[in-house]
């Protein structure tokens, strides 16, 4: 189910309803968000402070800092409020800072405005101290809210968030913006996937990896290519299960990256993987050299046609089987090499509620990474695609090689 975030103050963004999914989007867009709840507190502590010195010297009174009933106010919103929040947003711990850190700047916007105009017209020294602290504080939120702002949208910033993977706003935003920096992205993500390989947090290095491999092969280009397919020679665990679907998304972008000069390398990780009843993840290099759109790696994903056809059935990852289906059905009943190469091998998540966000776009990869019903409607039942391969595999297999280089 998707949410709409109604507190993003500069454009809308699609989040993941539950409070990890939509502190990862707000990470990845506005990282200074969790900062709200902080400044709050501080501010609390600082008026605390200010009213206790105001007191002890017996100055006047007649202009206080804030008044008690206001801090309480805000003590009670930044404690229980902040809990109650928390449980609303489904366990979000930036939503709620960033609701009450708004709230709070609003609030301070406004005193500032009035307590200069109050200045102006008594001319009240005591008020100097007001104003003083009153654009401290404004000045401290304008300043953080600018450098996390420029983090985001800087290149690293943008690859750091990949760590997000199955936020929304990464595949809609964050994504196209490193693809477009074309070369200048390719050291970054090449250092960066090197780096996050020996990451301790398999989750986030699975999802950082897919990532920068997806760019990778988006922006292509020698440099792209040769270290794919060292990632692909060097780094790819046969045993690691853990990190199989980054396993799986390398060899996807070297296919789409390099086209037929990946068959070698990816015929060999082929046969370097075990062939295990309750684990084998042979189909992945067949669904790779099926993107290459070349005939010899056509013809070897014909010759283990029945690895494939297995894959549809596994029912151990809805999401594999649908990718199994779609590569096998443009194989038996298709005859276009370009639509082989645009398989949708990424696609991990199914994506309930507003599946209208999923729609191929420009400038977006949501649909390069979301099964929806409509997605998965256009794809024909494993049956008769089995059906038809048994059928019709001499002819098949004679068309695609008859037409590909």
């Amino acid at each position: 189910m998707l949410v709409t975030a109604m507190m993003q103050p500069f454009d809308t963004v699609t989040l993941l309803a539950c409070g990890g999914c939509t502190d990862a989007v707000l990470l990845s867009v506005h990282p200074w968000s969790g900062f709200g709840i902080l400044f709050l507190w501080a501010w609390i502590a600082a008026a605390s402070v200010r009213r206790k010195y105001v007191r002890r010297h017996g100055l006047d009174q007649a202009f206080p800092y804030a008044r008690r009933g206001t801090l309480i106010c805000f003590a009670i919103l930044g404690s229980i409020g902040y809990v109650v929040f928390w449980f609303l947003t489904m366990g979000s711990l930036f939503l709620p800072s960033l609701f009450l850190g708004f709230l709070w700047v609003v609030y301070l916007s406004v005193r500032l405005c009035v307590d200069l105009v109050r200045f102006l017209w008594s001319r009240r020294p005591e008020l100097r101290t007001t104003l003083a602290i009153h654009a401290a504080f404004l000045s401290a939120v304008a300043a953080t809210v600018a450098l996390g702002e420029w983090r985001a949208r800087s290149l690293d910033g943008r690859i750091f968030s990949l760590r997000y993977h199955h936020g929304t706003e990464v595949c809609s935003v964050t994504m196209p913006a490193i693809v477009a920096r074309g070369d200048r992205a390719v050291k970054p993500l090449s250092d960066a996937t090197m780096q996050w390989l020996s990451n301790h947090d398999w989750y986030c290095r699975q999802n950082m990896l897919i990532g920068t491999t997806f760019c990778l092969s988006q922006i292509g280009g020698s440099e792209a290519e040769g270290f794919l397919g060292r990632l692909v020679r060097e780094h790819t665990d046969s045993e690691d299960w853990y990190d199989r679907r980054w396993h799986h998304s390398a060899c996807f972008a070297y296919a789409h990256c390099a086209g037929h000069r990946a068959t070698a390398d990816l015929i060999a990780f082929f046969k370097k993987l075990p062939d295990k009843a309750d684990r084998d993840e042979r189909w992945c290099p067949l669904v790779a050299l099926t993107m290459t759109a070349g005939k010899e790696a056509v013809g070897f994903v014909l010759d283990h046609m029945d690895l494939l056809l297995e894959k549809m059935d596994n029912g151990n990852d809805g999401n594999e089987a649908r990718i199994a289906r779609s590569t096998a059905e443009r194989l038996v009943f298709g005859s276009d090499p370009e639509a082989l190469k645009t398989i949708p091998c990424y696609r991990t998540v199914y994506l309930e509620g507003r599946m209208d966000v999923a729609e191929p776009r420009a400038n977006s990869y949501l649909s390069d990474f979301y099964w929806t019903r409509k997605s998965e409607s256009q794809l024909r039942p494993a049956a008769e695609i089995a059906a038809a391969w048994k059928a019709h595999s001499t002819d098949i297999r004679k068309c695609w090689l008859g037409q590909l280089k």
